[in-house]
Parts: structure tokens; C-alpha cells; sequence
């Protein structure tokens, strides 16, 4: 009858308290839990972000409440999937705080889920959000401007807070190689070529070393500023709202990791820079933005250089060529031309040539982290093994070496201390033998394999452990020294700033668990991927290749969390979030201007 109020739904209601509940146990028990010490420094998980993660969560029901809309089947199908996932990555993080509790494990896996779908269904049900169409009159200006302030902030880090750079015992390792002429392939030949090329041309222009090396991080600092305007101007094309370019803008150049990189002689920047150079150019040539001619050709000097920089890339770039082989009509045939020369040439260089000049190929065991970890974890803990398989692993391992060094969270040890070095070609010989060792303990110790794996990679897909960042400015001054790289006293004004805007970056919970949590950064990567995915929207292309890299560290990591090996993502995030989150309601507004050397 009129005027009676509608009566409550209590099936919804119950359906809703409990998934409260749930959610509310799940947070209670993961963020209870110390799990990481290393070097004797306990390594919090970040718990903000799994705060943030609820608070989207409880929006997710909130919104549900008020304006609800059912998920279609296939939406349904992949918000379970994603929700399932997330659950039970939270929960075998944690695993210790579990071991002994199975209901609350359990409990907390079906809070993760409900975590999980909340999120997921908030996304598919309200992004993207649409935006009115607005012109776009002076690309030029955004690109020079983001340019010229960026790179302005990197040259003051250089020059009064880090010059001529900073540097790893990786970094000095390229140089060594060039001064001595003695390569390897363990830091990238080309890379160590451009390294080379900087030093070369310091001589020729009567540079000491230090100088010599600080010609290759002004270049290297500049091709960021360069590339992350290029991000810039391109969310400025595409019609995103202006006020979200700012905090774009602030991340690029002012988080403590871009600017610390800028001048870092690491190859994991410029292979950042070409994923991202890559993925930007391709949104450009997806959405027809600017010439096609010239977009081309920064995707092909981005994708030279993600292949050349790293061998992954290589792999990164045949996934995604096979993936963009069904939208060839659409797309053209330029790009997958483009793809396939590129893949040719990476193979190339990669292979014949590193052969033809003899260069001796990345160790073999680098390969092998995760087997290593499962294997040794099983003698460190002392399982079962027969003494038929303890004869084959002592062949290769000092057992009593294994059992007091063994590491959960680095391979390192096992690598450098307890392998024996001069049996390398015996495994090689005997490969075939030794996977079906790694088959044989695997299927007789699940649970150890599976912790083994958790610990060594778990950096790169839980909210995130802050732990090695970037290198000091002093470490390792005496080898720095015998190469003729000496860092000046640097005491002024503009270096105690740059110290303050860092410290505060790291130590303040609400700035530093987003920024410095490499699987929260991760997680939002995929969110985006998947969101854009379920709507039919190519731009989840866009997160393709990084995801790719992220495969090769959940299978092949040397330690459970090392940012500089997650870079991708970092560089990656600021591009594809704004783009699915937003989007113009007429498509692409039209251009009336373009960027220097893309003009239509």
C-alpha cells in the first residue's frame, strides 16, 4: 500500500555484516605481525596500506548500499578471481602468524576475498570516470615546462648534494669493465657500452674520471626529465583533468627515488625509461595521438632500449607483440613490424654478437634463485631426505654450509657461499638430473617449497618492505677511489634540503607506504590492468610488459624485496592510473598543437 515503508532486505544486511566481520578479522590478523629481520632490523610490514585497502573496501560497500548494481556474470567471474587471489596472497604472507592457527587462517582468507571483491567491484562499477572534453592548444609548453622544472630539480641533487653520481658495487663494476676492457655480461654489455661511450667522451674533452662518469648522469637525468614529460604531455592530450597532472608531476619529480635514480649509475633506470618511454608511445599510437610517423619512432628507441638494457625485456616485448597480433587490422601492420625488427634485433645483439665478441654470458646460477631456496630450505630445516638425493645436493652444495648460513629472504648465501663454484658445469651437464631432484623434494615437501618461495619473493607482491632503496652517497668511497671516482665535500644548503625532503618522504606513514610499497604499487598495476581489461579497454596494454618483468621476479629473484629491480612499476603507475581512472566522454579532444619532434 502507498505510504508503507519499503520493508528491510535482512538477507543483504546479514550478507553484509558478515563480510564486515570477515574483512575486520582479516585486517586485525595481518597487521599484527612482525615477519622480516634482517641484519638484525625488524622490517614492518606496511600497515597503512592494508588500512588504505579496507577503507576502499568499506567504500566498496558503501557504495554498493546506496546505488547498487549488479556485476554481470564475466564481471563477477573476474572480481572472484582477483578478490581470491589478493586473499590468499595476504594470508600466505603472513604465513607464521598462521601456522598454528588454521581457523583464523581460513577466516582471514575468506576477509581477504571480501577485501578483494569490495575493491574490484567498486572499480568495474564506478570507473572510469568521465570527463568533458577540453582543448588541448599547448602541448609544447607542458612538455618544456615538466621538462625544464624536473631536470632542474635532478642537476641541483647532482651538483650540490651527489656529484658525479651515485654508485653500487654494480656501478663500479661497469666502469672497471670499461677501464680494463675485460666484459662480461653480468651488468648488461650495453649498458656498460653507454657507460663506456660517457667515459670517452669525458677524455676527449679533459675530464678526470669523476667527471667523466658525471657526463653519464647528467645524460641519464635528462632522459628522465625528457620521458616523464613525455607521460606529462601525453595525460595533458588525452584529456585528463588538469589538477590530477600535478600530483603526477610531483611524484616524477619529486619522490626521493626518481631524483636519487636520476643520478644513479644502476641499468635498471635506463630499462625503466624504455618501458615507460615504450607504453607511453604506445597509448599515443592507440589513441592517434600526434604523428603516427614520429610516435613510431619513439617506440621503437624505447623498445631498443627495454631489450637491450635487460634481457627480459626481450621476453616483455615478444608477450606483448603477441599479444597485440589479433588487433593487427585495426592497429596496422607498422607496429607489430616494429615489434618483430626490434625482437630481431635484441636477439642479436643479445646473442650472436655478445658471441661473436666473446663476452661471457650472465652466470649460470642466476637462474636458478628460487631452486636454490626450495633445495636448501629443506636441508637447512632438517626434512627427510634420502641419502641417495643428499649424495647429488652434496655434489654441488657443502651441506654444512647450507645448514648455517641459509637465508629465507636472499639466495646470496646459498649462491656465493655454500655452491660450489667449480661444479658449475656439472650441473650444467647434469641438469636434467638435478630438476628431478627439485621435482622429487618438492612433491615430498610442499609446504617447505612453498614457504621457501614466499620468503624470496614476497617483497614483490605484499603491500610492501622498505629495503634497499637506493646507494648512499659514500658507500664504497675506496673502491670508487681506485677507479679515480672521488666524491668532493658537499656541505651546503641545498644537500641539507634534499636530506630533509627524503627523510620526511620515508618517515612520514601516510607519504612513504604508498611511494616506497613495491607491492602496493604492484597491486595497483594489476587493479588498473584488470579494470581496464573487463571494460574491453586497451589500456590495459599499458601495464602488459611491467607485468611481465614482475613474472620473472616471482619466479627468479635474488632477494625478497629490491626496489631497483621493481622500477618498472614505479615509472609505470603514475601513467596508467590517471588513464583508468579517468576518461574523456568524447574521446581524444582535438590536438591544436603537439610536442617538439611529434608535431602532426
Amino acid at each position: 500500500m502507498a505510504g508503507l515503508k519499503k520493508k528491510p532486505d535482512w538477507g543483504r544486511l546479514v550478507l553484509a555484516a558478515v563480510q564486515a566481520g570477515l574483512m575486520v578479522i582479516w585486517f586485525r590478523c595481518i597487521s599484527r605481525f612482525e615477519l622480516y629481520s634482517v641484519n638484525g632490523d625488524r622490517f614492518n610490514k606496511f600497515d597503512g596500506l592494508y588500512l588504505i585497502c579496507m577503507a576502499l573496501a568499506v567504500l566498496g560497500m558503501a557504495e554498493g548500499a546506496l546505488r547498487p548494481r549488479r556485476l554481470t556474470r564475466r564481471e563477477s567471474v573476474v572480481a572472484g578471481l582477483a578478490a581470491g587471489v589478493y586473499g590468499l596472497a595476504t594470508v600466505l604472507a603472513n604465513y607464521p602468524a598462521f601456522d598454528q592457527a588454521p581457523l583464523e587462517a581460513a577466516l582471514s582468507l575468506a576477509g581477504g576475498f571480501c577485501v578483494g571483491w569490495q575493491i574490484v567491484g567498486l572499480g568495474i562499477r564506478r570507473l572510469p570516470l568521465m570527463v568533458k572534453p577540453r582543448g588541448c592548444s599547448h602541448p609544447k609548453r607542458v612538455f618544456w615546462g615538466s621538462f625544464g622544472v624536473i631536470w632542474a630539480v635532478y642537476l641541483l641533487y647532482f651538483f650540490f648534494a651527489a656529484y658525479p653520481g651515485l654508485f653500487s658495487r654494480d656501478s663500479f663494476s661497469a666502469v672497471a669493465q670499461c677501464v680494463t676492457g675485460r666484459y662480461d655480461n653480468t651488468s648488461p654489455f650495453w649498458h656498460t657500452m653507454v657507460v663506456k661511450l660517457c667515459l670517452e667522451a669525458g677524455g676527449l674533452l679533459g675530464l678526470d674520471m669523476s667527471g667523466s662518469v658525471g657526463i653519464y648522469a647528467v645524460l641519464q637525468s635528462m632522459a628522465m626529465a625528457a620521458a616523464f614529460a613525455y607521460v606529462l604531455v601525453t595525460l595533458y592530450q588525452a584529456g585528463m583533468p588538469r589538477w590530477c597532472l600535478a600530483p603526477v608531476a610531483a611524484v616524477y619529480g619529486l619522490a626521493a627515488y626518481n631524483i636519487a635514480y636520476s643520478v644513479t649509475l644502476w641499468k635498471d633506470i635506463p630499462f625503466s625509461l624504455g618501458a615507460l618511454t615504450m607504453v607511453t608511445a604506445l597509448y599515443r599510437i592507440l589513441k592517434g595521438l600526434g604523428s603516427s610517423k614520429r610516435n613510431a619512432a619513439v617506440f621503437t628507441v624505447g623498445s631498443l632500449f627495454f631489450c637491450l638494457m635487460r634481457t627480459n625485456g626481450l621476453y616483455a616485448c615478444l608477450v606483448l607483440t603477441l599479444v597485440l597480433v589479433p588487433s593487427v587490422r585495426r592497429l596496422g601492420k607498422r607496429l607489430l613490424v616494429i615489434l618483430c625488427a626490434v625482437l630481431a634485433v635484441g636477439w642479436l645483439c643479445n646473442g650472436p654478437v655478445l658471441d661473436a665478441l666473446e663476452v661471457p654470458d650472465t652466470d649460470f646460477v642466476e637462474a636458478l634463485a628460487i631452486p636454490f631456496q626450495q633445495v636448501t630450505r629443506v636441508v637447512a630445516e632438517g626434512e627427510a631426505v634420502s641419502e641417495a638425493d643428499l649424495a647429488l645436493l652434496e655434489e654441488i652444495f657443502d651441506l654444512e654450509q647450507v645448514k648455517a648460513l641459509h637465508d629465507p629472504l636472499s639466495v646470496n648465501n646459498m649462491k656465493f657461499e655454500a655452491f660450489r663454484r667449480d661444479r658449475q658445469d656439472y650441473l650444467r651437464e647434469n641438469l636434467g638430473t638435478y630438476a628431478g631432484l627439485w621435482l622429487r623434494l618438492g612433491v615430498q615437501h610442499p609446504w617447505t617449497y612453498l614457504k621457501a618461495w614466499v620468503d624470496e619473493t614476497v617483497g614483490y607482491w605484499n603491500a610492501g618492505y622498505n629495503y634497499w632503496i637506493w646507494p648512499e652517497p659514500d658507500l664504497d668511497a675506496q673502491r670508487g677511489a681506485e677507479l679515480g671516482i672521488v666524491r668532493p665535500a658537499l656541505e651546503n644548503p641545498v644537500k641539507e634540503a634534499f636530506a630533509g625532503l627524503f627523510h620526511v618522504q620515508q618517515r612520514l606513514p601516510l607519504v612513504a607506504q604508498p611511494l616506497f610499497g613495491i607491492g602496493f604499487q604492484v597491486w595497483i598495476l594489476l587493479l588498473c590492468m584488470i579494470l581496464c581489461a573487463v571494460k574491453g579497454r586497451e589500456e590495459w596494454y599499458l601495464g602488459l610488459p611491467t607485468l611481465v618483468i614482475l613474472l620473472g621476479l616471482w619466479v627468479g629473484t635474488p632477494v625478497f624485496a629490491e626496489f631497483r629491480y621493481a622500477y618498472p612499476v614505479f615509472v609505470t603507475v603514475p601513467l596508467v592510473l590517471p588513464l583508468t581512472v579517468f576518461r574523456a566522454e568524447k574521446g581524444v579532444p582535438k590536438i591544436s598543437g603537439d610536442i617538439p619532434g611529434n608535431a602532426s
